[in-house]
This record gives C-alpha cells, structure tokens and sequence, in this order.
C-alpha cells in the first residue's frame, strides 16, 4: 500500500512543480497521463479528503472534496481526455452530462477558456472496485494579459450518495453555498524528515507533504464546490497566491448569475 501511495506522490510532485514554474496545467497533461498509464489504475486512488483536490490538478480529473456517505465508499479515481479548444455545446453537453450547465468562456479578471477535455470519475471500494461512475467536464482557463498559473473548472452530476466534507469556510451566492477548501501544498526529498508541526498540520488535514522532489518547494490551493441544478461544480487554482479565493468567488458569482 505504501509503494502505492509514494508512487502517486511521485506523480503529484511532478505535475505540480510544472505548475510552480506557470505552465498551463492542461499542456503538460498529455506527459502525466503517460506516466498515469504506466503504474496500476490503482495506485491512482486517494482517500484523503484534501488531498482529493489537489490531485485535481495533478490527473485533470473531477475528484472534488467530498466527504464518503455512509457505506464502502472509500476513494474516487477517473481519466479524462483533451476534446477541444473550444467550448462544447450545449448539444455536446446534453449529451455527455445529461443537462446543460452554465459556463462562462471570458471571465471579467482577465481569464479566459483555453481548453476543454471530457472524462469520468468513480467512487471505488477498498478493493478499488467502482460503486458509481458519472462523466465529467473540465474546462482550463489562463490569464493571458498576467503570468499567473491556470484555472481549472471542473463540472459532472451529483453523485448519489455523497456528503460534503466540512469546507474550511463557506459563502452564500444568489442562494446557493459555496465550500471553500484550502491547503498548502510542501515538495520534498524523500528522506526529508517531517516536524512536528507539519505532522499536526498534516493530520489536521491542512498541510499536502509530498515526498519525492529534489528540493524543498511549497505553493497553495484553493478548491471552490458548489451545486447547481443536479450538477457538482469546482473551481480549482494552485500556485503561489496570484488568484485569491475572494478573486475565486467572483468567479463563480459570474458562472451561478450568468
């Protein structure tokens, strides 16, 4: 279980250390999905609730960060391919979600749609094996007047039995809640030795510590969550504090009133 977990880290440090050096998330995922394809489609699965998130980014899946109902649900795995450089339509949408969400391609900060790929994600067992399986959207966003890393918008159906973890804030928006999750993110050497504050944060579930990178490297992600009309939505951005989650919020007021 343990070559399983560090092979995944091994995975996450190597697309987020890309991010770090404001590469769009979506252009490196041809390079991940290889290296993804090379290890078990087990070793991909995650039990973390934060780190759920996170590994957003990393597989360019919806994962989101969802607490686990009551029964053997005890992870989320998916895969996801590029379909286009431009948005789907709404014929595409009915199709691939069973309803038409609302998306927004040129956001009033500067960022702007870039990417679209299509995919699914399952909830799994201990022994990996799929409870549900729903498809699933995710749209990349950059800012091409500002250096700033991408933005990730991610949207599939609700599931069945999920209940959401406790966010580390909420806000309302035109009556609907919006979970707002935060975490730092810390890259080291494998024999990097953890302090105790770190394994307090860790446990607490507000520190990522990934083993595997040649150097120490630290960045922050924010994860938005809301539900609109049967549909789970998240807004996803990791890097080093450019985009803030109030920036975020009004990211997504632009998607709920469009």
């Amino acid at each position: 279980m343990m070559k399983k977990e560090n092979s995944f880290d091994n995975l996450l440090v190597q697309s987020l250390q890309e991010i770090a050096k404001d590469k769009e998330p979506h252009l490196i995922y041809e390079g991940v999905q290889q290296k993804l394809q090379q290890e078990r489609k087990r070793a991909m699965k995650t039990t973390s609730k934060k780190r759920i998130g996170i590994a957003t980014v990393c597989c360019f899946l919806l994962l989101g960060l969802t607490g686990f109902a009551i029964g053997k649900v005890t992870g989320y795995f998916g895969s996801a391919h590029f379909m286009s450089h431009q948005l789907p339509t709404e014929q595409e949408l009915q199709k691939e979600l069973g309803s038409v969400p609302t998306l927004v391609e040129n956001f009033s900060n500067g960022y702007t749609f870039d990417s679209y790929y299509q995919g699914d994600t399952s909830q799994v067992d201990d022994n990996n094996t799929p409870i549900e399986t729903v498809p699933m959207i995710d749209l990349g966003y950059i800012d091409k007047n500002q250096n700033r890393n991408g933005i990730s918008l991610t949207i599939q159906p609700q599931w069945k039995r999920e209940e959401p973890s406790e966010a580390d804030k909420t806000e309302m928006i035109s009556g609907i809640q919006i979970n707002i999750y935060e975490i730092e993110n810390k890259f080291v050497p494998p024999n990097y030795e953890p302090t105790e504050e770190e394994i307090e944060l860790q446990e607490q579930g507000l520190l990522n510590l990934a083993f595997g990178s040649d150097t120490v490297e630290e960045n922050h992600s924010t994860l938005l969550t809301w539900q609109k009309d049967n549909l789970s939505y998240s807004l996803l951005y990791t890097g080093h504090g450019e985009v803030s989650a109030a920036e975020l919020l009004d990211m997504a007021k632009e998607i709920i009133e469009k």
